[in-house]
């Protein structure tokens, strides 16, 4: 499910606001609070007035959030590793059927040797 799936079509805000009936926003409604956060239409969901957050129940959120950051952070670092580990040193040679002979793939496209290969490279690229 990505992002986009739990946006509302009519008024763009994100589905797990509206509760489990679903958005009931009518054109031409505003929101009580005067936001319209790049809504395609007004609202009237009451979709932001949500009861106070306390400063503990924020913190806590943040630490599960830095937990669960940490623990991804980690597991791509060792995915990291076992891709490099597994990669061939030696270049694809691909027929004239679209097949790499050097990996022995049998089915036309990349080579997912290639395709490691290329992934690790954009990685590379993008740490400061």
């Amino acid at each position: 499910m990505t992002r986009q799936d739990l946006i509302c079509d009519d008024c763009n805000h994100e589905i797990s606001k509206h509760g489990p009936e679903g958005c009931t926003h009518e054109r031409g409604d505003s929101h009580e609070s005067g936001y319209a956060p790049m809504a395609m239409g007004p609202c009237n969901c009451q979709a932001w007035t949500a009861e106070p957050v306390s400063a503990a129940d924020l913190a806590e959120s943040i630490a599960k959030l830095d937990a669960t950051a940490n623990r991804i952070a980690d597991e791509r670092n060792l995915l990291l590793t076992a891709l490099r580990g597994l990669i061939d040193v030696e270049d694809c040679h691909y027929d004239h059927h679209g097949y790499c002979q050097t990996h022995g793939q049998w089915k036309a496209g990349i080579c997912p040797q290639a395709l490691a290969k290329q992934t690790l490279q954009r990685i590379a690229e993008r740490k400061p």
